[in-house]
């Protein structure tokens, strides 16, 4: 009996330990508690599923990640979390309350359409992705969830996933769309997951999103399009110097173009599925005909006016809190360009009066500081940066930092 017992126990302990193996994972998962904290399917478990999965588990929740990768390939990250392959999404999806999906466009309709066969009444199906309502061939129906009693969301964070959600999430815009017969409950449980972090939740009607994210994504990509081709045909010497000494207007368009440009399976995924792709496109064929014209018959009157309407248009508030912002801007890049002091410390430094006391002793050297910048980090550090008006101030505000650095770091 002893040896039945350790046997059975073995075998326990082996199927555990290759829990976390997709390849290798052929046992049948456990129906799971459907009481809170909530089990949790992560469905893709790249930057954006990771940090998902990161934040539900802070919380409380269950989580298990699905992901077609090998164990070994994942982030650092996503290999603290239980791992299955696709292979295991019907009987994951059975015991979960909710299903996050976090992977590219082209990926989503297999996934709405496994999950309408397999899931429950009651379940919350959430998609992370960046277009609400794709064309063809990438479309999908949230009613063929929740005509079968499931919730259907669309959540679309608005700006990059860094990890810890829990501390990068404050003062980001979040656009939140739920559909179903439990609609009410779940909207405010995924609310719950996210404002008490400082997260912004815009509540939006069905079909609203990809609405907004016209002047909110599509027309920044479809800049980013047009200013590649300007880059790749611009000689290189005359380009760098270009993008150094362009005033705000150039560096503001640079930053969006840039940070664009290091995301560019994502450009291609949202314009090739995006259902106002076209007709934006068509807007933007139509100002820069505009343009054309106006350079031809050396008369700009039409275009100045069409300029001078979309400023009215613009929202008061939006546009007085864009306008204040600038001059700090403007001021934080000229600083940037010139010497400045930066300095780092780690969460165990970052403590309340810090700020205060380097710059007290900067001060009390005769520094005269143009800016200071400082934020705290992702990792619960923090940054300051100083712009100076000499070589000679930076080289001393470099020697006080590292003598203030000794003097916060925890004793060891």
């Amino acid at each position: 009996m002893i040896m039945f017992i350790l046997f059975v126990f073995a075998l326990v302990s082996i199927m555990i330990g290759i829990s976390n193996e997709p390849d290798q994972n052929n046992a049948v998962c456990p129906i799971a508690d459907k009481q809170s904290p909530f089990t949790v399917i992560i469905i893709g478990m790249g930057r954006v599923g990771t940090a998902m999965a990161e934040h539900y588990r802070k919380l409380g929740h269950k989580v298990i990640g699905v992901d077609s990768l090998p164990f070994e390939k994942l982030s650092e990250k996503a290999r603290t979390f239980q791992i299955y392959s696709p292979d295991h999404l019907p009987e994951l999806i059975k015991m979960a309350n909710v299903v996050c999906i976090c992977v590219p466009i082209s990926e989503i309709a297999k996934l709405i359409n496994l999950i309408e066969l397999e899931g429950m009444p009651g379940l919350l199906v959430i998609n992370n992705g960046s277009v609400a309502n794709p064309t063809a061939p990438n479309e999908f129906w949230a009613k063929t969830l929740t005509d079968k009693g499931m919730t259907y969301a669309h959540h679309h964070p608005m700006h990059l996933t860094v990890l810890p959600l829990s501390v990068t999430l404050y003062g980001e815009n979040h656009c939140l769309t739920i559909e179903g017969p439990d609609s009410a409950k779940w909207q405010g449980w995924t609310k719950d997951q996210f404002v008490p972090y400082g997260a912004i939740v815009n509540d939006l009607q069905p079909r609203m999103h990809d609405e907004i994210t016209v002047p909110a994504q599509l027309c920044h990509m479809i800049t980013a399009v047009c200013v590649s081709e300007v880059i790749c045909e611009t000689p290189e010497d005359t380009l760098k110097l270009g993008l150094t000494v362009g005033g705000y207007p150039a560096q503001a368009l640079l930053r969006s173009v840039v940070r664009s440009m290091n995301n560019t399976a994502v450009i291609g995924q949202i314009l090739t599925s995006h259902p106002h792709a076209l007709a934006t496109l068509d807007l933007f064929q139509k100002a820069l005909d505009r343009a054309r014209e106006a350079i031809v018959n050396g008369d700009s009157t039409e275009v100045e006016s069409r300029i001078s309407s979309a400023y009215k248009r613009i929202d008061i508030g939006v546009r007085d809190r864009i306008e204040a912002s600038i001059e700090d801007h403007m001021q934080f890049d000229a600083d940037c360009r010139k010497p400045n002091a930066e300095v780092k410390f780690t969460a165990d430094e970052n403590v309340i009066g810090l700020l205060g006391k380097v710059l007290e002793e900067l001060d009390s050297f005769g520094i005269d500081k143009t800016s200071t910048y400082a934020r705290n980090l992702s990792d619960g550090g923090c940054k300051f940066i100083f712009g100076v008006r000499t070589q000679e101030e930076k080289d001393l505000a470099d020697r006080l930092i590292r003598t203030i650095k000794l003097w916060v770091s925890p004793k060891k």
